[in-house]
């Protein structure tokens, strides 16, 4: 108990040191997130409340027809625009459009491109984003179908109908399925395939129909290793992903190339003259790999001027980096996370600057598409952003105190924080990062079996009320809660492999380095000590200590 005692205040010394010497807040920037977005005076006719009230109205009456602030919610309201403009000061961007989720944001930059474009993205984008337009390559598969004239087999793996779905439902499908193929029958070979992760040994009625009517070996095996191996065997490009990109596929021909955006000329070698937008990810998640953002830009930019960088500023938000500083033209965020912090509001958000023709297509978006938050939900996010930036520094104080004792720990054979000088891009993140975020990456040194037995653990650890506040009272404290998502004031674990990573065949996460044995954390505002007791805990039973 002693040594676990002076480990844990010599981690909490250091960790105050390195924020002391490495933390650079943005001049005014708690100023912007207390008032940003409303003023009392903006609603003198009110009586100038302090708080911006929640406009529930569905419509607005007009001074006359056509002239109007407001007309219609789903176009703009009141509670709505407080939100957005706050975003937008906290960027230092000159526009913001908010979605009812991080993935409709990528949706609405998505639709800035025509068909024919072409995208670029980070190869370790999240693993929900990569569903959009991602192509997953196994070692043998060349990295650009068209450049090397293979074939191109896309795989849609949501939503298929199985052998228990009406046979309306499967006829209606199929139907499309076939008129689909037809469609794309001229360009590249476009084949559909069911749920890559279903159960071994039973066919799915889609894979069932692919065989009978179009040669396909529906055989399956673990985590879609026998699609990776048929792509192998007959030269078939393969891009994986979800039911976006089906949409994408269907109506305009988008295609996309990943690639390490770490390495700057195999960066520059996937730029083509079709090249329209860049999705970079920085810090990425759960691997906290970072892009150089100014790089990229200037690489991009240089390249064709007409490029659009866009980067998920979800991990670092605003108080800790701004890509706009950086060169990047939009960055956007799931303000699901940090933004909202408190794990109750889901919702995304586009900051643009310089790009006078962009605002005006992210607000189609909004009205075209459908896909805007409700009013209440941005009074929430609103007032989460009030205590944003204290909220972030008791994140990255947690972060770093739990991340530089679980390097400690004989149990622990990895440990990935962008602050941790073993971190490999470490340097870079001193540079472009003004502070750290609350997530960390963990390897733990023990079998797939043995890390779900960790984090069940870890879950099922709680302290008692007398033992933390030194209280008689009974009730109990859930120190992590076994759960996906980050960014919220609680703390969370989750192994990614069968959890948030789940979908992405085994042979893939293995080569990006999510093995079974990593674990994630979203480290909250808990007291730290109770953190790091709750997961050394966990640790030591892995050993069998008592």
């Amino acid at each position: 108990m002693e040594e676990f005692e002076a480990a844990y205040k010599e981690a909490l010394h250091q960790a105050k040191i390195f924020i002391t010497e490495n933390f650079r807040p943005f001049e005014s920037i708690e100023t912007i997130a207390t008032h940003g977005g409303f003023y009392p005076h903006d609603l003198s006719c009110m009586g100038s409340p302090v708080v911006p009230p929640i406009c529930l109205s569905t419509t607005f009456e007009q001074k006359e027809p056509g002239v109007a602030r407001y007309d219609y919610s789903r176009a703009g309201n009141f509670s709505r625009e407080c939100l957005e403009k706050c975003i937008a000061e906290l960027e230092c961007g000159d526009h913001c459009s908010t979605y009812s989720s991080g993935l409709a944001c990528l949706g609405a930059i998505v639709q800035l491109l025509s068909a024919g474009d072409h995208i670029v993205a980070f190869d370790d984008m999240y693993g929900v984003n990569s569903r959009l337009c991602a192509v997953r390559l196994s070692s043998s598969i060349k990295l650009n179908a068209s450049r090397h004239k293979k074939r191109c087999l896309l795989v849609v793996s949501a939503y298929a109908p199985t052998n228990c779905s009406p046979d309306a439902e499967k006829d209606t499908f199929y139907r499309e399925l076939s008129e689909f193929i037809h469609q794309a029958k001229n360009t590249d070979i476009v084949i559909l395939a069911g749920d890559l992760n279903a159960q071994v040994g039973r066919l799915s009625s889609l894979e069932s129909h692919l065989g009978g009517h179009f040669g396909v070996d529906a055989r399956r095996t673990d985590n879609g290793d026998r699609l990776l191996q048929l792509c192998a065997d007959h030269e078939l490009f393969l891009a994986r992903s979800g039911r976006y990109l089906r949409t994408i596929a269907n109506r305009s021909g988008i295609s996309c190339t990943l690639v390490d955006m770490r390495d700057e000329d195999a960066f520059k070698s996937v730029l083509q003259p079709n090249t329209k937008l860049v999705l970079a990810e920085t810090p990425s998640n759960p691997l906290m790999r970072l892009i150089d953002i100014r790089r990229i830009s200037d690489i991009a930019h240089n390249y064709n001027k007409d490029i659009i960088v866009a980067v998920d500023n979800t991990f670092m938000t605003p108080y800790f980096q701004r890509p706009l500083d950086f060169g990047a033209d939009i960055s956007w965020h799931s303000l699901t996370k940090y933004m909202n912090g408190h794990s109750d509001v889901v919702m995304g958000a586009v900051v643009t600057r310089g790009h006078p023709e962009l605002p005006s297509k992210f607000k189609f978006a909004q009205l075209a598409g459908g896909a805007v938050p409700s009013s209440f939900d941005c009074f929430l996010c609103l007032r989460g952003l009030r205590t944003l930036p204290v909220r972030m520094r008791g994140h990255m104080l947690n972060a770093l105190v739990v991340a530089k004792m679980l390097e400690k720990h004989p149990k622990v054979e990895k440990v990935i924080h962008p602050a941790l000088p073993s971190h490999p891009q470490h340097k870079l993140a001193l540079e472009q990062m003004r502070g750290f975020s609350g997530i960390i990456s963990v390897y733990v040194k023990c079998t797939a079996e043995e890390t779900v037995e960790f984090v069940k653990n870890i879950k099922l650890n709680m302290f008692t009320a007398n033992e933390l506040l030194s209280s008689n009272s009974p009730n109990l404290f859930q120190v992590f809660a076994l759960a996906e998502s980050l960014g919220g004031y609680e703390s969370l674990i989750e192994i990614p492999s069968i959890m948030t990573h789940i979908s992405v065949p085994y042979e893939i996460r293995l080569q990006n380095g999510i093995s079974d044995n990593m674990i994630r954390l979203s480290i909250g505002l808990e007291d730290p000590k109770d953190l790091v007791r709750a997961l050394y805990e966990g640790l030591d039973a892995l050993d069998g200590k008592e």
